[in-house]
């Protein structure tokens, strides 16, 4: 009997062993991948200058259960990233505040193999004072339409015109200033599937009725001339996206041990804070600065009871080692529920991106 015990419990080790192991593989390659990126290339970051949009912010409190509530876009991905207009001569070609040209470098999310969920463009907008407010000869402008179009392709002049794909069309009232978001997800989902021909989006704010330019900077496309920069940084579009890396996956609940003290220093939870900056991430992770961890220690004595949340193998290896301690050690205090964190942190090319890491703080123990 006890030479039957001793070979069922070898064998639950070598099975778990492997089963583990193959696990580890799988969830560890996020924050791995993560840190080997950031140990390849380091981002260099001026705090002063990273902008975090209100929405990622207000996403990443959500995520925390803190305050907010999460987007409903955010419950289908695990890591939202936000984009901002990228400059160049191009922009000189639309003068107007009506009508403008946006640019977004997204190669970051086919570097890292996601799978795109959503994306949204948000624009903000400025009150309207009662002196600019319309009067009751022009009252089709006291509500624009606001056109989101996929450049598809470039015009040249004297030879071909450009091609628009009108993706987006949305109504807005002068009376508010909440910020517009316009589903983009065909125009980004084409730019991920050919990089090159990403030519950007064209916005235009036009009156409701008759499509004639929008006569308010209302709706923000571009920055003023005397707007200063940390104005127009809480301002300026920004690009939202959502995606799914495929790793990530749920846990079935299971029995919390109980936290009762125990003078025998039975398995149980243990106080850990990691604070980032102390092993070197807080050159890159934007928030939070630190968080529980949490970790098992402890004995996992014969015979276990109900609150030690054991395994059938844990408990016949308890046995066996009880009966023979050469043969088999005892069964290890380790984590047997996590939990994950919510984390922002900035990539080599300066994008703020929000991610749900897996199994990174320890709920509960037990003899394993």
């Amino acid at each position: 009997m006890r030479a039957w015990l001793l070979l069922l419990a070898v064998l639950a080790t070598l099975l778990i062993r492997v089963t583990v192991a193959n696990q580890n593989l799988i969830d560890d390659n996020n924050i791995l991948t993560l840190l080997n990126k950031m140990k390849k290339n380091p981002p260099k970051i001026d705090r002063s200058k990273i902008v975090i949009p209100d929405e990622l912010w207000e996403q990443y409190l959500a995520r925390n259960k803190q305050k907010f509530r999460p987007n409903p876009l955010a419950k289908v991905a695990d890591t939202v990233r936000s984009f901002t207009h990228k400059e160049s001569k191009i922009d000189d070609r639309f003068p107007h505040h009506h009508r403008y040209r946006l640019y977004f470098d997204v190669k970051s999310i086919s570097d890292d193999g996601e799978k795109l969920k959503a994306a949204e463009l948000k624009l903000s907008r400025d009150a309207i004072s009662d002196a600019s407010w319309p009067t009751s000869r022009h009252r089709d402008r006291d509500r624009y339409q606001v056109l989101v179009y996929d450049i598809m392709r470039l015009g040249v002049k004297g030879v071909r015109s450009p091609h628009y794909w009108l993706i987006e069309n949305r109504t807005v009232w002068l009376n508010s200033t909440e910020k517009v978001s316009l589903d983009v997800s065909p125009a980004v989902d084409r730019w991920l599937s050919a990089p090159n021909r990403n030519y950007g989006l064209l916005i235009e704010v036009r009156t409701a009725e008759h499509l004639e330019p929008a006569p308010h900077h209302h709706v923000r496309l571009r920055r003023s001339t005397d707007e200063q920069d940390h104005v127009w940084r809480h301002k300026q579009p920004v690009l939202m996206t959502y995606t799914d890396d495929g790793k990530h996956k749920s846990r079935p609940k299971r029995g919390r041990p109980s936290r009762r003290k125990n003078h025998n220093e039975s398995c149980s939870r243990h106080p850990l804070y990691v604070d980032f900056g102390d092993v070197g991430w807080s050159d890159w992770i934007v928030a939070p600065s630190g968080y529980d961890a949490f970790y098992c220690h402890g004995n996992c004595p014969f015979p276990l009871a109900d609150h030690f949340n054991s395994t059938n193998h844990a408990v016949v290896q308890t046995m066996v080692n009880a009966q023979n301690p050469g043969k088999v050690p005892k069964a290890c205090c380790v984590p047997v529920e996590l939990e994950g964190i919510a984390m922002l942190y900035v990539t080599d090319k300066n994008t703020v991106v929000l991610k749900n890491y897996q199994d990174m703080t320890v709920v509960g123990c037990g003899c394993r």
